[in-house]
């Protein structure tokens, strides 16, 4: 899957971290792991650093920085019930899609 983001806020972002106002790349790949504290402590051991914890949906995920290594923060997640859902349910809505109404809002 391929997430798009566009951050509107005004407070401190991850994304606003990385990229200015008209500034655009890759932000992060999202990796599913059993335990979301014990690879984050992994990686920090590797030297990426926190770069943000937060709780969304009954789902907890980090972003690790990785941007000095590989350009990019690693997002971590728990594969947890509602999240495995939106993916499916992500998965369902691409499936036969015809290039039109890319986004759509549902």
């Amino acid at each position: 899957m391929v997430e798009l983001v566009q951050d509107h806020g005004s407070g401190p972002s991850v994304v606003r971290d990385m990229y200015d106002k008209h500034e655009s790349g890759l932000h992060h790949l999202a990796y599913f792991v059993d335990d979301v504290d014990l690879a984050t402590n992994e990686l920090n051991k590797m030297g990426f650093p926190l770069g943000m914890s937060a709780l969304a949906g009954g789902t907890r995920f980090h972003h690790v920085d990785a941007r000095g290594t590989l350009g990019h923060f690693i997002e971590l997640y728990e594969p947890r019930e509602a999240l495995l859902g939106f993916y499916e349910r992500v998965r369902k809505a691409a499936h036969g899609w015809n290039g039109e109404e890319p986004i759509r809002i549902r």
